[in-house]
């Protein structure tokens, strides 16, 4: 009659490894292939890339070799970097270009030079104008804390497009492996000290969920509001204006701001301590006061 397929939702890791044995198994091969997966396996391939932060890994995490050399070395990368310019008659190869013409993929090449035009500078070549470095999880992280104070609440995959968000879901989720472990990686990140404003932090966890805190540092002398401390204050203070109680949430078109409670021209310092949520309406009703 009716039977249910297999739960392929929330499966864990060694789920997902262990599949990858099994159908590199009955194919009798030491390597495995996207293809080659998606004909046979379990999950889809880009599942797979994206919980482990892109195939070659998870074939390296599954003790599978790559199809596409991801061991291959230095020099190895550099000759062919330049055997494709020759034949192509280029100074300069793109990601892209270099995916078609190829021995290996770009992953070894960056493992070995730390970036596509560093990699390109070694082998003699130029970058390309329409090349666009890798963007930092500073970046991301940035985005996402805009984006959730937009909201007044957490994210959703179905949040993250324009004009709210900068970036995809699945940017998110192709650089942490998942859109959970991207939200959990900007939480843990607000707890880091890398902002001077900050002062030194201390992360809690109950009941599984993370909690940060900042301790106010001995001169908060800097007046702009990183996106840490401003993420720190808005999530203390529920994602609400602390005077007139509106939130993104239950106010549609409420915009959300880190306030001075003594204003910066007044000799207030940037720490959390001296730091409050406000709507626009209510923080310009209030002045420097």
């Amino acid at each position: 009659m009716f039977q249910l397929s297999p739960n392929n939702r929330d499966q864990s890791d060694e789920v997902l490894l262990a599949d990858l044995h099994a159908v590199a198994g009955s194919l009798g091969k030491p390597t495995l292939t996207r293809d080659d997966y998606g004909a046979l396996g379990r999950f889809s391939p880009a599942t797979i890339a994206n919980r482990f932060g892109g195939w070659g890994r998870a074939l390296e995490r599954a003790g599978i070799r790559s199809a596409r050399h991801f061991d291959v070395s230095r020099e190895q990368t550099l000759a062919d970097l330049q055997r494709v310019a020759t034949e192509l008659g280029s100074t300069t190869i793109t990601v892209a270009t270099y995916l078609a013409h190829g021995r290996y993929s770009e992953k070894p090449v960056i493992r070995h030079f730390g970036s596509w035009p560093k990699a390109l500078e070694a082998a003699g070549l130029n970058v390309s104008d329409a090349y666009k470095p890798r963007l930092l999880d500073e970046a991301l992280f940035e985005n996402l804390e805009a984006v959730w104070r937009r909201l007044g609440r957490q994210p959703t995959v179905n949040d993250m497009h324009r004009p709210l968000s900068a970036h995809s879901a699945h940017t998110y989720k192709r650089r942490f492996g998942g859109w959970r472990k991207a939200l959990e990686k900007f939480v843990a990140a607000t707890a880091t000290d890398k902002q001077s404003e900050q002062g030194p932090a201390t992360p809690s966890v109950q009941q599984g969920v993370a909690l940060a805190t900042v301790e106010e540092p001995i001169l908060g002398k800097v007046r702009g509001v990183g996106w840490r401390l401003r993420y720190l204050v808005l999530k203390r203070d529920r994602f609400a204006c602390r005077a007139c109680g509106r939130s993104p949430a239950s106010h549609p078109g409420v915009e959300l701001q880190v306030d001075h409670i003594v204003a910066w021209s007044n000799g207030g310092l940037t720490v959390e301590g001296n730091l409050q949520t406000l709507c626009a309406q209510c923080n310009v009703g209030k002045g420097a006061v």
